[in-house]
């Protein structure tokens, strides 16, 4: 179903696009019915990376947070994004700079609470967006 988004094929914006909205719930609906392992997020990533580079991903999944029931899912993107990719951090960074993200807010799109904060990238991250504010 991914492939046959004219969007990918003609090379326009996934943001602005309500069959790739269409496609993200398809795979939640999807990892519900057959379990969340059938379709990880780093598979979604590595899709998504092989149609845009870095830099319109992360904006993508900014705008996508703002649409109804998919902020869990772009969060956890971006999440994957900062983990597999050191290029991502400053990109990611600004994103959230950009759409007024307090640090709450990221602590939470970086699922920190409860997680152990010793060696945790996530936390590296973290540190580094409340050390640009």
């Amino acid at each position: 179903m991914f492939h046959s988004l004219r969007v990918v094929k003609a090379g326009g914006k996934l943001n602005r696009n309500p069959e790739f909205i269409q496609w993200l719930q398809y795979v939640m609906k999807y990892r519900a019915k057959r379990g969340e392992f059938r379709f990880k997020d780093d598979t979604i990533l590595d899709l998504l990376r092989k149609t845009k580079p870095e830099a319109e991903l992360v904006t993508l999944f900014q705008s996508v947070r703002r649409v109804a029931d998919m902020k869990i899912i772009a969060d956890n993107l971006q999440v994957h994004m900062v983990l597999s990719s050191a290029s991502s951090h400053r990109l990611v960074n600004d994103a959230w700079l950009k759409a007024g993200e307090s640090p709450q807010q990221v602590y939470k799109i970086l699922s920190l609470a409860g997680d152990s904060l010793d060696n945790n990238p996530l936390f590296i991250q973290w540190l580094r967006y409340i050390k640009l504010l």
